[in-house]
């Protein structure tokens, strides 16, 4: 196998198994299918390839088999299916990988021939047959051949059933095609070209640029046949066995390149993430530092400044804010819009509306015992507190001694000065206290919000991070097996145009 070919195949196994899980699983079995009958058709490739004779009831296949054949092979028939089974024309000394593909597509009905050089003609049941088998043959059998001559007559060319599910949706394939405009017998030379002119115009509507058209009269009753052996001919020239075929599997490896649907990536993810976890833990605080946490701050500071405690139990959490909650689904959201829909089901079904909220309630959780400070009071505190003693005493020493001139109806102006002193001293005090209290009780409260948020990223970050990368990581591993796909292709093509099979 010519080693392009052999890489576009690895790349094919590679993007598949990267895309399970990924992929829908009904597309990806259909994909899967074309890929394996790649690898099989690459495989058994030789010399030979195989032509698929294909067309509407009525329109001449089998005659035009018959006629390259030389001899009356399968029967005729202009008014209802008389193909019932494929057909197959091949070299008269066939080879094995030839052999081996006729008999692994269920080719059984076989003839040999000594001059159509390295290629294997088959009769193919009626597109639009009336019997279900047939068409269902036909259906099968296409996406496995190498080329198709489309045969269609000057009454039936405009079938819609034949553009429609054959033609316009296998445009890709056009340059595996080659079209015959068959019974020309019956017209004349002006309404020829009109027919083909305006059959090339069909085609190219749907996609199908230049096409090639033949004019052929297989079986004329009157008259010899036309244009067998330059359809014979054509045949021979525009398809060589190998550039041929390995042209048909690159376009088949690209359909399912394109058929893994793998599109743009989650550029912009994590600095998306990032502002989420940020934002969220700050809707989250809410819960956390409410109404009854700065009264609980500030009591445990006070506590602290009169040395009757060291340690603070911030309140439980309430429940996380519905903002917090929408903004983690959104970020959902938006990786399920990367994700594609399989891996969107399977997140949905991970980080559902439960999930969510159970892992945002053990967030706060985890962010209230972790996330509190140390309460440590001024240096001056102590001496503080017992200064206040020494203004007590000076109060109550001046209050005896205000008592003891009062009995002794002496001046009490002395007493008087040093109880206003002391009561002085005692509110400065007070006063000086009570805002350091409040002061700490703030320090306390913003560094228990500082360290709560921080503690809520990390939560977050655990609690939810994986989950939502995990689908984005497989559908980027998925991504780069299908560029490598891509240019393995590529490469491919280059090869079939450098003429380097």
């Amino acid at each position: 196998m010519n080693a392009a070919l052999l890489a576009a195949c690895d790349s094919l196994d590679r993007a598949l198994a990267a895309a399970v899980g990924v992929v829908e699983p009904g597309q990806l079995e259909r994909l899967a299918r074309l890929a394996g009958e790649v690898r099989v058709r690459a495989d058994l490739l030789g010399n030979t390839m195989v032509v698929a004779l294909a067309g509407g009831t009525g329109s001449g296949k089998s005659s035009i088999f018959n006629a390259l054949a030389r001899e009356e092979l399968v029967p005729t028939g202009p008014l209802r299916p008389t193909t019932s089974v494929p057909a197959a024309l091949i070299p008269a000394n066939p080879e094995p990988g030839l052999v081996r593909w006729l008999d692994r597509i269920g080719i059984d009905l076989r003839f040999g021939q000594a001059h159509l050089g390295e290629l294997a003609v088959i009769d193919l049941p009626d597109t639009d047959s009336v019997v279900v088998d047939h068409r269902q043959t036909v259906e099968a059998l296409l996406p496995r051949l190498d080329a198709v001559v489309w045969v269609v007559d000057p009454e039936k060319y405009h079938d819609r059933r034949l553009h429609r599910d054959f033609l316009s949706v296998k445009a890709a394939y056009q340059g595996q095609f080659l079209f015959v405009l068959n019974q020309v017998d019956r017209i004349d030379a002006d309404a020829r070209s009109a027919l083909i002119e305006d059959l090339a115009a069909t085609l190219a509507a749907e996609g199908i640029s230049d096409p090639l058209i033949l004019a052929v009269a297989a079986d004329p009753p009157l008259e010899g046949q036309q244009g067998i052996d330059e359809l014979r001919e054509a045949m021979l020239a525009r398809w060589q066995a190998k550039k041929a075929v390995t042209a048909k599997l690159a376009v088949d490896a690209r359909t399912v390149s394109k058929g893994l649907g793998l599109g743009g990536g989650a550029f912009g993810f994590e600095d998306r993430w990032r502002t989420v976890r940020t934002q969220v833990s700050g809707e989250l605080l809410s819960a956390l530092t409410g109404a009854a946490m700065p009264v609980s701050a500030e009591e445990a500071a006070r506590r602290v400044m009169n040395g009757r405690a060291t340690e603070w139990s911030p309140p439980p959490p309430g429940p996380p804010s519905a903002e917090a909650v929408a903004t983690v689904h959104a970020v959902i959201d938006q990786v399920a819009g990367f994700a594609g829909p399989e891996l969107t089901r399977e997140l949905r079904s991970t980080l559902g509306a439960d999930r969510v909220d159970s892992e945002l309630i053990g967030a706060l959780e985890v962010a209230r015992s972790t996330a509190v400070p140390v309460l440590t009071p001024p240096r001056w505190a102590p001496w503080f507190r017992r200064l206040r003693w020494v203004w007590f005493g000076l109060i109550a020493l001046s209050a005896v001694w205000a008592i003891d001139r009062w009995r002794q109806d002496g001046p009490l102006l002395g007493p008087a000065i040093g109880i206003v002193s002391g009561l002085l001293l005692w509110r400065v005090g007070a006063t000086v206290l009570h805002a350091a209290t409040r002061r700490l009780g703030r320090h306390v409260g913003e560094a228990y919000a500082a360290g709560a948020a921080r503690a809520l990223e990390i939560q977050l970050e655990r609690r939810l991070g994986p989950s939502l990368r995990e689908p984005l990581r497989r559908h980027a591993g998925a991504r780069a097996a299908a560029a490598d796909l891509a240019m393995a292709v590529g490469s491919l093509d280059r090869a079939l145009r450098n003429d380097a099979l």
